[in-house]
């Protein structure tokens, strides 16, 4: 099955969180994964933040962050998405950031999995539905209909 992971799982394969044990399960079950080159971005921005909270030392932020490019993800360039991402921003009044995945999504194929109830909420009651699975609610076989907040 083709994934779109955001940094809201990616970062759970790097730091123990809530969930990350689910989160982790997708690496290794048979998935196709994929993410926008922004996807690094934002890790890094949260592993930054993780500093800033005193939950890791800023040698082991930059240790994780170095893994980001070693992940088993296939990497697709922002460029190439963006007009889609901006359509679909525009449609939903959400960020072009979020909607850059769900363009991915919808290019490849897949569904987009993210540990972010707000937009997984927010994009439950539009055509988008079917293509965005929050993390722990689905099976990835059948997207899940209600996301949890």
């Amino acid at each position: 099955m083709e994934l779109v992971v955001d940094a809201s799982v990616v970062i759970k394969w790097l730091v123990d969180e809530d969930d990350s044990e689910i989160a982790r399960q997708l690496l290794v079950d048979d998935h196709a994964l994929h993410a926008p080159m922004l996807m690094a971005v934002e890790v890094g921005n949260a592993l930054v933040n993780k500093v800033r909270r005193g939950l890791l030392s800023p040698e082991d932020a930059s240790m994780r962050a170095s893994r980001i490019l070693d992940l088993s993800v296939n990497w697709t360039e922002d460029v190439s998405i963006s007009e889609d991402a901006v359509r679909i921003a525009l449609e939903l009044n959400r960020g072009v950031y979020d909607c850059l995945y769900l363009a991915l999504a919808h290019r490849v194929g897949g569904l987009f999995v993210t540990a972010d109830a707000r937009f997984a909420n927010a994009v439950a009651s539009t055509e988008h539905s079917g293509a965005v699975v929050l993390l722990g609610t689905s099976d990835l076989g059948q997207p899940s209909q209600t996301a949890r907040g």
